[in-house]
């Protein structure tokens, strides 16, 4: 009985010692030891490639292996399905993007996609609804807040890296968080770092009053709302590289209340333009604005099923199948039917699929790609992809998108000049005036 009684107080203390051990090591760390790392080592520790970042507290220290390991293997499993398939795939399918702009609306933070798609573009962006938010203060953090911010980190590679897209109720989600939150612009640095890029530079930016480009945004740096919208300035090879992240409402009833956001929206669909895991919303109908603006400007497109409807993408490009498709996720209903058809007529003629891409179906993947022809390219007087030099337009808006913002301009002032009410009133004051019977024979014949 006393032994019983011993080995139980000997537990207990176990019990006890352990707890403080827990509680020691979740201890947060003071003040003093809170430091500010730089973008890249950011990037690197986000990215799961650093295992003793040197920066963070011992506790927190504690806790990057174990997510570095997770995180790496998940990475490699996304590039081992996914990522290098595509960047094989896209070397001998796609036509060479060195200099130039990529354009990827509903995109969500997936910088992957085109990084394997279009390796050597010089700007890229990246347009979704959701918000960018300011690079993740590691330094600052707890180990309590550290720890959490890894774990919802985890899950999100672990997703991304099975289905090879980010889940539209999983990114609002995390937007909708009152505590920590990921955010898009961390997974955006992650992306970069494990593309093989230096993080230079992270600035907020917003659209141009005027819609004729982007600027640095004026708020203050440590409100969040100043964040929305996120521009990477990237280094590799000994060249520099834009990602710009714009937070955009891409519905028709936003875009008719911002004209100048439509007005960038469409210049900014002048360049090649990637679509995936787009919900199937630009063939919804609240959707035409963004949908006509690619159909009409974009040089070529580069998407799943979920894109453009095929029989109007048909009539303004040629347009190439690759994979199988008979129809979509069951969760879109009957969408794509011309698409359906066009897999059916091609039979064997669609050029087989590598990768997986976009939502899984039964029929498995499938990606169209449409391109311009030749004399398209010289009647819009626009040089091919190559010999776009993007990096500029970054910040200077081309020719082209100059002329497109005062054209939408005009069309808008007409517009309004339209709809004006025109009245014109006619009366004579007094009977003293010599003109005043005729007015009053005409107000009476009126």
């Amino acid at each position: 009985m006393i032994l019983a009684v011993n080995a139980a107080c000997d537990l207990s203390a176990m019990v006890r010692v352990a707890f403080a051990l827990v509680v020691l090591l979740l201890a947060p760390v003071g003040p003093a030891a809170a430091t500010d790392l730089s973008l890249d080592q950011t990037a690197r520790i986000l990215a799961g490639m650093e295992v003793s970042p040197v920066g963070l507290s011992p506790n927190s220290r504690r806790l990057v292996p174990r997510y570095s390991r997770i995180a790496s293997t998940a990475w490699r499993s996304y590039m081992h399905r996914i990522g290098s398939p595509m960047r094989d795939w896209a070397r001998s399918e796609l036509p060479d993007a060195r200099g130039a702009t990529i354009f990827y609306p509903f995109s969500g933070p997936d910088f992957a996609t085109v990084a394997q798609l279009y390796t050597d573009a010089r700007r890229y962006v990246l347009v979704a609804i959701q918000p960018a938010g300011a690079p993740p203060a590691l330094g600052r953090q707890s180990p309590q807040e550290f720890a959490a911010y890894l774990a919802l980190l985890r899950e999100g590679w672990q997703r991304f890296a099975s289905m090879g897209f980010f889940l539209t109720k999983e990114l609002d989600k995390d937007a909708s968080r009152t505590g920590i939150r990921v955010g898009v612009t961390a997974p955006l640095m992650a992306f970069a770092a494990l593309e093989g890029f230096k993080v230079t530079g992270v600035q907020p930016i917003r659209i141009a009053e005027s819609g004729a480009g982007l600027e640095l945004h004026p708020g203050d740096r440590g409100h969040r709302g100043t964040w929305a919208s996120v521009r990477l300035t990237l280094a590799r090879d000994g060249g520099q590289v834009v990602l710009d992240y714009v937070h955009l409402d891409l519905s028709d009833a936003a875009l008719l209340k911002h004209p100048a956001r439509r007005a960038w929206l469409e210049s900014e669909a002048g360049n090649p333009t990637v679509l995936k895991a787009a919900s199937h919303l630009p063939q919804n109908g609240g959707f035409r604005i963004i949908r006509d603006a690619i159909l009409s400007s974009a040089p070529s497109v580069w998407q799943d099923e979920t894109g453009v409807e095929y029989g109007l993408l048909a009539k303004r490009f040629t347009v190439d199948l690759y994979g199988r498709f008979t129809k979509p996720h069951p969760l879109f209903g009957a969408m794509q039917r011309s698409l359906a058809r066009a897999y059916e007529r091609a039979g064997a003629k669609a050029k087989p699929l590598s990768f997986r891409v976009g939502y899984l179906k039964e029929s498995g993947s499938s990606v169209q790609f449409a391109s311009r022809d030749a004399a398209w390219i010289a009647m819009r007087g626009e040089r091919p992809a190559r010999g776009v030099g993007a990096a500029e337009r970054a910040v200077v808006p081309s020719l082209t998108q100059q002329i497109a913002v005062l054209e939408a301009r005009v069309k808008r002032l007409l517009a309004l000049g339209k709809a004006r009410l025109r009245k014109a009133f006619v009366a004579g004051s007094t009977a003293k005036e010599p003109f005043a019977d005729y007015v009053k024979g005409v107000r009476g014949r009126v």
